[in-house]
């Protein structure tokens, strides 16, 4: 009985030290993967800070290395997250059994380095998709590319919240664009930040013009994504599906812009839906009032 109590003994020790050895090599790994990840997070926040940068210097030359900026990007994330995809999959099922602190605060870790990763790859897609688009209108003019941080005052009021201000020399009523349609205008400015106003606003209004100049109106907002246009001179060649563009009377808007399309009528406005939902965006452009006058004024001296 004696011998068998020598003999048990070892093989428990081992046991424990090979699940010790097991747990501390796992906990390694994932300190490698963690500094990894940091490394990656931090080229990837340079690379879409390097192209704000450069969109607000010299807004033409975003053309030039989007699809490299793109590929770049792929190639960095590709195996990073090909390694995450086997880490929490691994851990999942390592979990019930390795329950050690160090462990648990290394695997949430990498979680979340992983998750800012992705916001930032959705960022940098967003700002391609936006500039990618070299013949729409916007792109004759002056912008600055700004994020939209958040809704204010939602649902009554439609409104939105960029991280541009006067110190990027953002202006009130500067116009604000994504890909030759309009948004809104802007309507407060501090250093940093800026208001705008979203054309479904019911305090918005905007001369537009339908199906090529064939009829001239008023739009204001109606909340919910769309428009009510009064003034028309009449309704009897009007049908759904109609574009309507801005006029460019008045100076604030450019005029040509996407705004939407016909949707309905009613005895004494019509109803459209705009083309944008702003909801749906991540960055927009907001173009200068005083190059819009001035093109305007280039214009008119032409004819």
């Amino acid at each position: 009985m004696a011998k068998k109590k020598l003999f048990s003994k070892p093989a428990a020790k081992s046991s424990t030290f090979e699940k010790k050895l097991e747990s501390s090599s796992t906990i390694l790994l994932l300190f490698s993967y963690r500094r990894a990840l940091e490394k990656t997070f931090i080229i990837i926040a340079c690379i879409v800070s390097f192209l704000l940068l450069l969109d607000m210097i010299k807004p033409k030359a975003w053309l030039y290395i989007k699809s490299n900026a793109q590929q770049t990007l792929q190639g960095i994330l590709a195996p990073i997250q090909s390694q995450i995809h086997y880490l929490t999959t691994s851990l999942s099922f390592q979990s019930p059994i390795k329950t050690e602190n160090a462990l648990q605060q290394q695997a949430s870790t990498i979680r979340g380095l992983h998750s800012k990763i992705l916001d930032l790859q959705a960022e940098l897609n967003a700002l391609s998709e936006m500039r990618g688009t070299q013949d729409a209108p916007e792109t004759s003019y002056n912008t600055i590319t700004a994020k939209i941080i958040g809704f204010p005052g939602a649902p009554f009021k439609q409104s939105l919240l960029l991280n541009k201000g006067s110190i990027d020399q953002v202006n009130i009523n500067d116009p604000i664009l994504y890909q030759g349609s309009i948004i809104g205008r802007v309507i407060k400015t501090s250093p940093h930040h800026s208001y705008g106003l979203l054309l479904s606003d019911p305090r918005s209004k905007l001369p537009v013009v339908i199906d090529d100049g064939k009829q001239k109106g008023i739009a204001s907002g109606m909340s919910n994504n769309r428009l009510k246009i009064r003034y028309v001179e009449s309704q009897e060649d009007i049908e759904p599906g109609m574009r309507i563009r801005t006029s460019g009377l008045g100076g604030v808007y450019p005029p040509q812009l996407n705004v939407g399309n016909i949707e309905g009528m009613k005895s004494d406005y019509l109803v459209a839906r705009l083309s944008i939902n702003p909801r749906h965006l991540l960055f927009v452009s907001i173009a200068r009032t005083q190059d819009i006058k001035d093109s305007l004024f280039r214009e008119n001296d032409d004819a």
